[in-house]
């Protein structure tokens, strides 16, 4: 488990430095959106899941996300008794996603705030929960739609919804099992760098 976290922290911050490279010698690809502030790449602390993610542009509209952490679930379970006991896990999680900025122009021409990607998305993601109380390992695809909004000089509020396949790989699991037609959620705040 620790190797996969110091893995993980590697590949976040290789990412962000080589994003932040990339993103300087990257000319702007159209011409409507030659001014628009989204041509850096974004560190994101999220507090709400306490996780670290980076944003990198591809495209002054199209981006990859890596986000990594720790969430929170409560389960009940099954007592003697009879009445089932809470519990709180922690779930380690990871999350890739593509992220298509759909209404940069449209918020632009409004003179709404656009820098750091606060704006719509659609986009595509693929899930990792490191374990949960029904498995050891899910992992999931989906396409999403979600908002990134920025406030004061730091400050982000982020949400996505979909629909999502997981599949468990546990190695405690014989067999791989899928679940299919699940919600993928993510919600996040906190700070950007």
């Amino acid at each position: 488990m620790y190797r996969q976290s110091y893995f993980i922290s590697a590949l976040l911050v290789l990412c962000f430095l080589g994003g932040n490279i990339s993103a300087q010698l990257q000319p702007p690809l159209s011409p409507s959106l030659d001014s628009i502030p989204t041509t850096r790449s974004v560190l994101r602390v999220n507090i709400l899941g306490i996780g670290l993610g980076g944003e990198f542009p591809i495209t002054p509209t199209w981006t990859f996300y890596l986000e990594a952490g720790a969430g929170i679930q409560v389960a009940q379970i099954p007592q003697v008794s009879g009445t089932p006991r809470q519990k709180i896990f922690t779930v380690p999680y990871g999350t890739l996603q593509t992220r298509y900025y759909y209404n940069l122009n449209r918020r632009k021409k409004k003179g709404k705030r656009i820098d750091l990607f606060s704006a719509n998305y659609i986009g595509l993601a693929l899930p990792y929960l490191a374990s949960t109380s029904l498995s050891e390992r899910l992992y999931g695809i989906g396409p999403v739609w979600g908002f990134m909004r920025n406030f004061g000089k730091r400050g982000y509020v982020g949400f996505h919804i979909g629909p999502g396949f997981y599949f468990d790989a546990g190695e405690q699991v014989q067999r791989t099992r899928l679940y299919p037609f699940n919600l993928n959620t993510w919600a996040g705040t906190g700070f950007t760098f």
